[in-house]
Order: C-alpha cells, then sequence, then structure tokens
C-alpha cells in the first residue's frame, strides 16, 4: 500500500505495524520505541566518551544538545527507527577492529534498512560508506556487500521514481506561481 500513493517507503509502516501487533497500543509504540532509540543514544555517547575533546564536543552536541533528535525519538513516523538504525551503525563503525564480515554486514544490513525506512538515507548512507572505508582496508568485502544492498535497494528505488516521486505534490502546500 505504502508503496501504491504515499511519498515514504514501507519500512516505517512495517515496523509501526509490528509494535502495534505486538503491544497492542499506539502509546506502547511510541514509549517502546523512544526507549530503543534512548538506549541507542546512550550507547553511542558512551562509546565517544573517551575520544579526544574536540569529538566530545561535537557528539554531545549532535547527540544531547540537538532538540529535535530529542523530539524525533518519541513520534510515530520514519525518525525513531531511522536514528536507532543509524546508531547501531555507528556503533560499528566505533569499533573498526571488530572481523571484517561482521563489521561489513552491519553496515550494508543498516544501509538497506534506512533506505527502507526513509529516502534521506540517500544523503546519509554514502557518508556512512565513506567513513566506513577510510577506517578499513577490507574494501573486497565492502565491494561485494554493497553490491548486494544495491541489488536489495532496487525495488524501493523503482517505487521512489515511479511512485512516490509523482505522489510528492500531496506533501506541499501552495505552490507559489510565476
Amino acid at each position: 500500500m505504502a508503496n501504491s500513493g504515499d511519498v515514504h517507503p514501507p519500512g516505517q509502516y512495517l515496523i509501526n505495524k509490528f509494535l502495534f501487533d505486538l503491544l497492542g497500543d499506539w502509546s506502547w509504540v511510541r514509549v517502546v520505541s523512544a526507549i530503543l532509540v534512548s538506549t541507542s543514544l546512550v550507547a553511542l555517547w558512551q562509546s565517544v566518551r573517551t575520544a579526544a575533546y574536540l569529538h566530545r564536543l561535537f557528539a554531545y552536541l549532535a547527540i544531547c544538545a540537538d532538540p529535535a533528535l530529542l523530539l524525533w525519538c518519541t513520534g510515530l513516523r520514519w525518525y525513531a527507527p531511522f536514528v536507532l538504525v543509524t546508531n547501531l551503525i555507528l556503533l560499528a563503525i566505533l569499533r573498526p577492529r571488530a572481523p571484517a564480515v561482521a563489521y561489513w554486514v552491519i553496515v550494508a544490513t543498516g544501509s538497506l534498512l534506512l533506505f527502507y525506512i526513509s529516502y534521506i538515507a540517500l544523503i546519509f548512507v554514502p557518508a556512512i560508506w565513506l567513513v566506513a572505508l577510510m577506517q578499513r582496508s577490507d574494501r573486497r568485502t565492502a565491494l561485494v556487500l554493497a553490491v548486494l544492498v544495491l541489488a536489495a535497494a532496487v525495488p524501493q528505488l523503482k517505487a521512489l521514481l515511479e511512485v512516490h516521486i509523482a505522489y510528492a505534490d500531496t506533501q506541499q502546500i501552495g505552490r507559489a506561481h510565476v
């Protein structure tokens, strides 16, 4: 349904449906989402607390002092699952000595999940991969998984180009006519 007349990929809807089926109440879905995201934010903060001062300062500003981020993490829209998956990927990236396959599987799977949750992944995922590639020398594993991620993303890319962009006008109010 989401891929036939909406402007968002179906991931956020599937996650919320799963949580609603499990919990039976939208308020509990919001609570559980907020707890999961908050926990990932704390884990991310804890993982950088011993870093260099500027890294900690940036992390504090990006994680702890961003009211939009904190607000996003309590809603039913795509923000909470997107932030959660992003944080899990970042936690993996912060452990560059992890075994190559585990490292790249987390980056690749997380990237695909991000794309199926929100199209903002088209901006986030390349940045994530650049950082990951700068840390690791095992690029052959990365390349294989990148090809698999792209192949798995093709159906949603098709929906983006054929459906979601076509319905983008429904998200705009009061277009100026020149």
